[in-house]
């Protein structure tokens, strides 16, 4: 049963995966028992998205929400008093609304992350971005801070979408967005025998505790899920208004 004195909050991701988990679980113990949660998905559909935000309006205290599109949702975010609305994980272009956020700069990072990545990717013809998973969100920042590496160090990037795992080819380098296009990738290169940083690189996007064990340990770039939550619940609970860029952490173990 409800206290009186809890506050109420809605939170709205996107979709559930196991660093969303870490996210989540992170979140909820930074909050606390001071707050009453209901938490709804939208599946990157912006209609859902929608419908759930207007049903939510006027009934709660609070409103975290992951705004992932590709197309603007910013008229649909207004509608949410900018004193009670704190965006995680995303922050879209142009929001210029004074609500808190905690969010990925996805450009600036991904960017920064390839350039120390750099002289590893040299040992390898090319880069192949896969992602297969329609529910894996990519951000066209996230592409544009690939591309703008490819473009200032003139490495070869290609952005895979649909890709078929047999044309996996010898001395190039896959990022694998998805744990699901990340697993078909591992057992291509495991059914062929061949062996991670010699004969081909890999590396995945978004840490999780399977890629540390799989195939002797992946190497990934990924934003701290854990600390996102903890920052996202200790400005909710302490009702402060701030934007925070999350940090990100490059996790080298070996598969490049």
């Amino acid at each position: 049963n409800q206290e009186n004195d809890e506050k109420r909050l809605f939170i709205l991701f996107d979709a559930i995966n196991q660093y969303k988990e870490t996210l989540y679980r992170s979140l909820l113990g930074a909050l606390g028992n001071e707050f009453y949660c209901d938490t709804s998905f939208h599946y990157y559909d912006k209609e859902l998205f929608e419908r759930q935000i207007n049903y939510a309006l006027g009934k709660y205290d609070a409103y975290i929400i992951i705004p992932h599109f590709n197309v603007d949702v910013t008229p649909i975010l207004r509608k949410i008093p900018e004193k009670q609305l704190l965006l995680l994980d995303g922050m879209p272009r142009n929001y210029d609304r004074p609500c808190s956020a905690v969010y990925q700069d996805f450009h600036k990072d991904l960017y920064e992350e390839m350039m120390t990545l750099h002289e590893k990717l040299m040992h390898y013809e090319a880069l192949h971005v896969v992602f297969n998973d329609s529910f894996q969100f990519i951000p066209y920042e996230l592409l544009s801070g690939i591309y703008q590496f490819s473009g200032e160090t003139h490495y070869p990037v290609h952005i895979e979408r649909g890709f078929d795992m047999e044309r996996i080819t010898k001395k190039h380098c896959y990022m694998a967005i998805s744990e699901r296009d990340l697993a078909c990738i591992t057992k291509v290169i495991s059914k062929r025998g061949w062996k991670l940083k010699e004969d081909i690189g890999l590396l995945s996007f978004d840490d999780t505790p399977l890629k540390e064990v799989l195939s002797g340990g992946i190497t990934t770039i990924s934003t701290d899920f854990e600390q996102m939550g903890h920052t996202a619940g200790q400005l909710i609970r302490k009702g402060i208004i701030r934007r925070i860029a999350n940090p990100w952490v490059l996790m080298d173990r070996g598969s490049l």
